[in-house]
């Protein structure tokens, strides 16, 4: 077995509207890495078919969108995992192999991007994502909101609007022409034991809800008792675990090496999309976001105006 190296240290600084945040590595020294294999293979795509490539980062991501678009046709889970096993994206047992591909950022730097999700995401169309990735290290650091305030949630905050504003400029041509906008699912409006809350945005970079990262939770409950049983139904409609995720045995109520993050100043915490739902009680005026700790604890949360590193997903 080979551990896979561990992603790069990125320097950024923060610059009137364009980031080049202070780069991160999601440190990978726990994950095993899946044999890729070096016999070719043949992966159908929407332009024909194609011969696989030994490695993710050999992949272009023109040949990537047209794996993913291949993908997305299929009209069963088998047999879009089928296409993926023979693109080398999965091993003989369906699992998504651990595997990295390098991006050119336009600021100079280089970051990594891995696959956490074949067939997972749902378009902006209503159609399905071939691929989501995930950054193996972080796009910079940013509090969630400006302010102490999770009024409209994910969809109104200030670090959603600057995903697309600074973020998504730092990524090359090549990729964010092929970048598919999807929907992610975010309690939005903050009622805590209504699932009807939890309302669709529709993203091109986006964060991990605490759901698709750790599946099925019950903090709120475990917490606060049956009577919280509401709450966590309002986290848990927030999609679904990521395929990755599950691999790696993310659960809700333990921390995980795996979801450390490695900055060149030690380890930091990083941003999930999801409010803490005890903020929205209107006999309280504590208010919070989601986040992983710098220890790999999901179940962490902290003010909106609190300094985090951002780690995206997107799908092609």
């Amino acid at each position: 077995m080979r551990v896979f190296r561990g992603a790069r240290v990125l320097t950024a600084l923060v610059a009137a509207l364009m980031v080049a945040g202070a780069g991160l590595g999601l440190c990978a020294c726990s994950l095993q890495q899946g044999g890729s294999g070096s016999d070719a293979q043949q992966a159908t795509s929407s332009s024909g078919s194609q011969q696989s490539k030994s490695t993710l980062d050999a992949y272009s991501w023109d040949e990537l969108s047209q794996i993913s678009a291949s993908i997305a046709s299929a009209s069963t889970a088998d047999d879009r995992t089928q296409i993926a096993r023979d693109a080398g994206l999965v091993d003989d047992q369906g699992n998504i192999i651990d595997q990295t591909k390098q991006v050119q950022l336009t600021n100079g730097y280089v970051i990594d991007v891995r696959i956490i999700g074949i067939g997972h995401d749902t378009t902006e169309d209503g159609g399905v994502a071939g691929l989501t990735f995930m950054t193996v290290g972080a796009l910079g650091r940013s509090s969630m909101n400006d302010t102490d305030s999770v009024a409209g949630g994910w969809e109104a905050s200030a670090l959603r609007a600057k995903l697309t504003a600074d973020y998504l400029p730092l990524l090359p041509d090549e990729l964010t022409q092929r970048i598919v906008p999807v929907q992610k699912l975010t309690n939005n409006r903050g009622h805590l034991d209504d699932v009807s809350s939890v309302t669709a945005t529709t993203d091109t970079l986006w964060l991990l809800s605490a759901r698709e990262l750790c599946g099925q939770i019950s903090w709120e409950q475990a917490e606060y008792g049956d009577t919280a049983f509401g709450m966590d139904n309002t986290l848990n409609a927030e999609g679904t675990q990521y395929q990755y995720f599950q691999q790696l045995g993310i659960d809700p109520m333990n921390a995980n090496q795996s979801l450390t993050l490695d900055a060149s100043t030690g380890k930091s915490s990083w941003w999930l999309r999801t409010p803490f739902p005890a903020l929205m009680r209107k006999d309280t005026s504590e208010v919070y976001f989601y986040r992983v700790s710098d220890v790999g604890n999901p179940h962490s949360y902290v003010a909106p105006t609190s300094d985090s590193a951002v780690v995206v997903c997107f799908c092609v």
